[in-house]
């Protein structure tokens, strides 16, 4: 969808974090941002207590973190 957004193919409704490069650098324009607000919603990474944590797991979560915290 982001690429066809990019391509000027049309309208798309995202996350905001899918095309937060695009918006940052003028390629995207945000549209009706007022009308179509959504929550915050929280997210969580639960992992066992204990457990060695892998390092591919831990980028993982170092990433999303940094893509959706603000």
């Amino acid at each position: 969808l982001r690429d066809m957004a990019l391509a000027g193919m049309g309208i798309i409704r995202v996350s905001e974090f899918l095309v937060r490069g695009a918006l940052r650098d003028g390629r995207l324009v945000p549209l009706l941002e007022a009308e179509h607000a959504s929550e915050e919603v929280p997210v969580w990474a639960i992992m066992a207590p204990g457990r060695h944590r892998m390092p591919r797991i831990q980028a993982f979560v170092d990433y999303v973190a940094a893509a959706v915290g603000d």
